[in-house]
């Protein structure tokens, strides 16, 4: 294969790729990224690519460890903020409640995740964000 037949083909890849759709669920819910974080920390970011639309609610799903949420920030592409109150625990396996974002539909950029740091905890979760709108 010639080099401007691999150059192709990569282009085509690519193309593929950038159109596939984010994970989903059946409800419409779909993975806006993950993180996994230190149940040591106490503070943690998942970056969202613009590419994964506008969002008019979040939910955080946990993986492998229990966690317990207090604030979700979520910064939007247009620089505000919205802080919600998760105030939860939540065990491996299972996820927040809906958070209905203010106004409209909304870009998201990043979200800060404040959580409760556990003494002697050495292992890690997976946490996701999923989006629906």
């Amino acid at each position: 294969m010639s080099g401007v037949d691999r150059r192709r083909v990569l282009i085509a890849c690519t193309a593929t790729w950038l159109t596939l759709p984010a994970a989903a669920d059946p409800e419409g819910w779909r993975l806006l990224g993950e993180r996994s974080v230190r149940l040591l920390g106490d503070r943690d970011e998942i970056l969202v690519s613009a590419r994964r639309g506008t969002m008019r609610r979040i939910r955080l799903r946990v993986l492998d460890q229990g966690v317990e949420f207090f604030d979700v920030t979520v910064h939007f592409a247009n620089g505000e903020q919205f802080e919600a109150h998760v105030r939860s625990l939540i065990r491996a396996g299972g996820q927040t409640r809906p958070i209905d974002l203010p106004a409209r539909d909304r870009v998201i950029r990043r979200v800060m995740l404040s959580y409760r740091t556990r003494r002697g905890a050495d292992s890690r979760a997976r946490v996701q964000l999923w989006g629906w709108g």
